[in-house]
């Protein structure tokens, strides 16, 4: 029921936007369908989705902790999320502001993916939607950070920016080391893109 009413707000969105305004802009759309993600993913209680609960549990054993020790304890696994989690709650103790920081994080970096495409934004926003991606990063922290970096780093790939591409990917893979296959998108778009287009 939550996607239904996400993806009518998305589309009202749209709609009012680009047949109730005078200027159909595309700026105007991705920044207000962002903002519902947005609203979706930050106002959720810390019990919605499978693994929140270890995560905010998580959250709450990382701040009792120095930034030495999780580096010596958790050095085989996800240091840098955890190191994370430990700067975000030096600012706030409340699991929410984990879940707040992640959804403004996916929120944004999606709508920047959007912004730079050249198809229909609510197409792109209905694929996130009833694909499932969005009640993805509802779940899986980790997964939703490091693919929010692999969204931005594709958009400079597209730019041709291949040092930033990188850095994004790295960083990606910090979070989620599955984001390592991202990795192979370079080459796909410069080398294979004929496969794509018949040629």
């Amino acid at each position: 029921m939550i996607h239904v009413v996400l993806l009518a707000l998305i589309v009202a969105i749209y709609l009012y936007v680009e047949y109730f305004t005078k200027k159909k802009s595309k700026k105007a759309k991705v920044i207000g369908m962002s903002t519902v993600l947005f609203l979706f993913g930050a106002l959720r209680g810390t019990s919605v989705g499978i693994d929140i609960p270890g995560y905010c549990e998580s959250y709450i054993e990382r701040g009792a902790e120095s930034f030495a020790q999780i580096l010596e304890t958790r050095a085989g696994r996800d240091p840098i999320f955890s190191l994370f989690m430990k700067c975000l709650y030096e600012i706030s103790e409340s699991p929410q502001f984990m879940l707040i920081v992640i959804a403004a994080l996916v929120a944004i970096s999606f709508g920047y993916f959007v912004y730079h495409q050249n198809c229909n934004e609510l197409l792109l926003y209905t694929f996130f939607v009833t694909f499932r991606l969005f009640a993805f990063t509802l779940t899986g922290l980790r997964q939703a950070i490091a693919m929010s970096l692999c969204w931005i780093a594709f958009v400079h790939m597209q730019k041709g920016h291949n040092w930033r591409y990188i850095l994004f990917s790295v960083f990606a893979a910090c979070f989620h080391f599955s984001a390592v296959i991202f990795a192979i998108s370079l080459i796909l778009y410069k080398y294979g893109r004929p496969l794509f287009v018949g040629a």
